[in-house]
């Protein structure tokens, strides 16, 4: 089965984007890969042109420009948020969409972890927190049941009273799980876990890294430095070693 990858960018999250590509081309096995799509929600030509270098990235006008200054602004919070919107339109597409975060690094190929007959895969939490399941990885299939499932996903988040919620920035994981929980008799839902494929850390059976913002990583520079991620950023960014 071949998939379609969706991520969204914007100029701030560019040096997460070129981790995202360059370890995608480097790891990944591109025969399982119709497209990369990239929706652009604010990055420069400059940085368009180096992202459409690579094969079957397709950089996507979204429509609006969400450039962030920082964690959980306007910004941020419009680029999160518009996710799912982005990939409900993908999915008129004959193949399944995976919709990956794009401060995310691929460590191994990920796809022998994906069931062909889940109408949705969801990412399960392994932490106590505010959501068991989280928005950095997600794949919807081909079928009515997943298109369902993302609009009620897209609808929750519009609703979410979400003021218990760190002061109302975080809706997409706990809209997430409220949608998962409804769901769950009446859709095939399979569950990854979060330390295989959005992992905060390596270990051996992480497939994909998330370089998600904690404490101590409260900058873009902090984040893709971590120990890690040394050789990522040495084979990408070399100006930083």
């Amino acid at each position: 089965m071949k998939y379609n990858i969706l991520t969204v960018l914007n100029e701030s999250y560019v040096p997460f984007g070129k981790l995202f590509v360059n370890s995608l081309f480097d790891n990944i096995d591109l025969r399982k890969i119709n497209k990369i799509f990239v929706y652009n929600t604010g990055i420069s030509e400059k940085n368009i042109a180096y992202l459409t270098d690579f094969p079957k990235v397709e950089v996507v006008d979204a429509g609006v420009v969400a450039n962030s200054n920082a964690l959980h602004d306007e910004g941020w919070q419009t680029n999160v948020y518009s996710k799912t919107s982005f990939l409900l339109q993908q999915l008129t597409d004959k193949y399944p969409t995976i919709m990956i975060d794009s401060d995310c690094v691929f460590k191994s190929d990920f796809f022998k972890l994906l069931d062909d007959e889940a109408d949705v895969i969801v990412c399960r939490r392994h932490r106590e927190g505010f959501s068991k399941y989280l928005g950095s990885f997600f794949v919807a299939n081909t079928t009515a049941k997943a298109v369902h499932f993302v609009k009620e996903w897209i609808k929750q988040i519009k609703e979410y009273d979400n003021n218990d919620f760190h002061g109302g920035k975080h809706k997409e994981s706990p809209s997430l799980s409220l949608v998962v929980e409804k769901n769950k008799e009446k859709m095939n839902i399979q569950e990854v876990k979060e330390s295989t494929i959005s992992a905060l850390m390596d270990s051996p059976e992480a497939y994909i890294f998330h370089l998600k913002s904690d404490a101590g990583l409260e900058t873009i520079e902090k984040r893709i430095t971590q120990p890690h991620l040394l050789n990522y950023v040495g084979r990408y960014f070399r100006d930083l070693q």
